[in-house]
């Protein structure tokens, strides 16, 4: 309480709250005129980076609900989530390999290869299956997300790095947004396995 009223006292002269302002609106103006001016194939990849959160928030919230509809213990729905988890830390190792080929073809790639184990998770019930199935997603999302980045970044300048940081991150929490709320609705209405389905279409 006594900082707030501290920095509350702080004198803010005419030419601080001016530069400040000029700032913001830089930023943004930049923020729009990146989406804009960038190549399809980076809006596709910015697009991506959203649908990669769908993807992570959604099956973070809905293998462990299935894996209880199974009766799966406590300790199984950890190795669970440990075993989906484990190939993330692989996106490093494709990032080095990616940058000799084509990344739109590690895009394309990653993508089919999510979609057959989010089909799969529509009929699957034994668990060494699903666990299967959730590190093939997790995979597909590493080898994706080092592709996507690469894909803007050759296609922003020095001076526009931090606009188009912002546009990433607002494009991930579009993504977290949608998979946590719009696909709960979906397993909501229709059960978690529909909901897999969904995100595979």
């Amino acid at each position: 309480m006594c900082t707030f009223f501290f920095l509350k006292k702080i004198p803010e002269t005419k030419e601080e709250t001016s530069s400040l302002s000029c700032i913001s609106h830089k930023h943004h103006t930049s923020f729009f005129r990146i989406f804009r001016e960038v190549p399809l194939v980076a809006k596709f990849s910015i697009f991506l980076m959203g649908f990669l959160q769908i993807i992570l928030v959604s099956t973070t919230l809905f293998l462990p609900l299935l894996a209880l509809e199974l009766d799966l213990s406590i300790v199984n729905i950890g190795f669970l989530m440990g075993a989906m988890t484990f190939p993330l830390f692989l996106a490093t190792l494709f990032s080095v390999f990616e940058d000799r080929f084509d990344r739109m073809l590690f895009n394309v790639g990653g993508l089919l290869l999510s979609t057959v184990p989010l089909f799969l998770l529509v009929a699957v019930d034994a668990p060494f299956f699903i666990a299967l199935l959730s590190m093939l997603i997790s995979l597909s999302v590493a080898i994706i997300r080092p592709a996507s980045l690469g894909i803007i970044a050759s296609h922003i300048s020095h001076e526009d790095a931090p606009a188009a940081a912002t546009l990433q991150i607002f494009a991930n929490r579009v993504g977290a947004f949608t998979g946590a709320f719009g696909i709960s609705m979906i397993a909501n209405t229709f059960g978690i396995r529909i909901s897999f389905l969904v995100i595979g279409i």
